[in-house]
């Protein structure tokens, strides 16, 4: 359910977490404001987060509120991902279709098609080069974002392992895999 109005406080945590990516991460605030043109703010359980975005929606994300900057941060990373993937898409297949396999997604517990673990892995791996930049500029919580990028890495590793691979990934979708799997794999330290 969307929220009806976005009050001062909705704004002033949206707008710290612009900033948080402006201090810390230019790259990906740059990024996020390349690919994201609308936000629709949901209500969901304080203390868990939620985001979404639709093909069909180009620039458009949906994504729960948080007074805490750092998750929404995150999610508009994450989104954004997600947009750069759909017009990645929009231009060819993502894979041929010769694997009809599903693969377990650690994000959404299930077995996912190739191409959902793709847009899944290209997701996690912008996170993680994200946490890996505001931890190299500084950003005060080490301890947290140190955490988030183990996480990361974990998922990473589990969704790496049909894609490494795969013969059934176009052009296009290596394109989204390859350059962010070598960034990954130089990433690995967790300082």
């Amino acid at each position: 359910m969307s929220v009806k109005t976005v009050g001062p406080v909705m704004a002033r945590s949206m707008e710290k977490a612009f900033a948080l990516l402006s201090d810390y991460s230019s790259t990906y605030r740059q990024w996020v404001d390349r690919a994201i043109a609308e936000i629709v703010i949901s209500r969901h359980k304080l203390g868990t987060s939620q985001s979404g975005s639709w093909r069909e929606a180009p620039g458009a994300v949906q994504m729960s509120w948080s007074p805490d900057p750092l998750p929404v941060a995150e999610a508009l990373v994450h989104e954004a991902s997600h947009q750069y993937a759909y017009q990645v898409f929009r231009v060819g297949s993502l894979d041929d279709g010769s694997d009809r396999a599903h693969y377990y997604s650690p994000p959404t517990r299930r077995n996912r098609p190739l191409d959902r673990i793709l847009f899944a892995y290209h997701a996690f791996a912008n996170i993680l080069l994200f946490y890996r930049e505001i931890l190299k500029a500084g950003y005060p919580d080490k301890a947290r974002v140190t955490g988030r990028i183990k996480q990361c890495l974990d998922v990473l590793s589990e969704l790496d392992v049909p894609l490494r691979n795969s013969g059934a990934l176009t052009p296009f979708g290596q394109s989204l895999y390859r350059p962010l799997a070598v960034n990954v794999a130089s990433s690995a330290y967790v300082g």
